[in-house]
């Protein structure tokens, strides 16, 4: 039922953005996406239906590509700056955020989201991930001997409102945060030094010997060697008497 009701969410947010309908919808075999009602929606709207064969994830190869690229990123950004593993969906959603607003050779050097609504998204805002930041506490939030701040750890962006997606470490959970101070150099310089320290600790590789074998040269049976000053001894010869 959730997948239904995200699949005619995101059917009314394209055919809206993009004043076009969906007219091919490709998929697995899930149960899912082979329901009675979400066959219903699709019959509905006029949606042509294509299934991968089961088993075979290359058939659909597109997509598979795409999460398998989205979730290397994933793994990357989270070791990089040495974060919890149960943060990886909002990493995710953070990897899918940023490859919507770049450029793509395929797209003659355009983005989705420009080809998609024909606007140029705006990048102005873009910070490293996972760098430390300051949040500013409201006062209707505090005391008066209560910190004015806290600090947390950027993860993504809002896409609702103008605010970034801030994991608290001490309370593990994310807000949403309009107001915030960044430490980008001091997340820099870390990532760095974690990555230098890295190099300096790896065991050393030692050379390669390769035995060279030198082949010596055959003689030929035939050969002789010729004589260099030697004479072969002659005969006496008889004198005459």
């Amino acid at each position: 039922m959730k997948c239904l009701e995200i699949s005619k969410s995101l059917k009314h947010l394209l055919e809206n953005h993009s004043e076009k309908g969906i007219k091919t919808l490709r998929s697995d075999n899930g149960g899912e996406f082979t329901s009675g009602e979400f066959n219903d929606l699709c019959k509905r709207s006029g949606i042509k239906r294509e299934f991968s064969t089961p088993y075979n994830p290359q058939h659909n190869g597109v997509a598979e590509r795409k999460n398998q690229t989205i979730m290397e990123v994933v793994k990357a950004m989270i070791h990089d700056q040495d974060l919890s593993m149960y943060l990886w969906a909002e990493v995710a959603r953070t990897v899918d955020y940023v490859q919507n607003i770049m450029p793509h050779r395929e797209l003659g050097n355009k983005t989705l989201k420009d080809l998609f609504s024909r606007k140029k998204p705006e990048v102005s805002h873009l910070r490293i991930f996972g760098c430390h930041v300051y949040v500013h506490i409201p006062k209707e939030n505090r005391s008066k001997l209560d910190p004015s701040g806290k600090k947390g750890i950027i993860v993504g962006y809002n896409e609702s409102s103008k605010g970034y997606r801030v994991h608290i470490p001490k309370l593990k959970k994310i807000e949403v945060c309009p107001n915030v101070i960044f430490d980008e150099d001091a997340t820099f310089n870390r990532s760095r030094q974690r990555h230098a320290y890295e190099d300096l600790n790896e065991e050393p590789v030692a050379p390669q010997v390769t035995n060279t074998i030198v082949k010596e040269r055959s003689i030929p049976e035939e050969y002789t060697p010729e004589d260099h000053d030697v004479e072969e001894p002659q005969r006496p010869v008889d004198l005459p008497t």
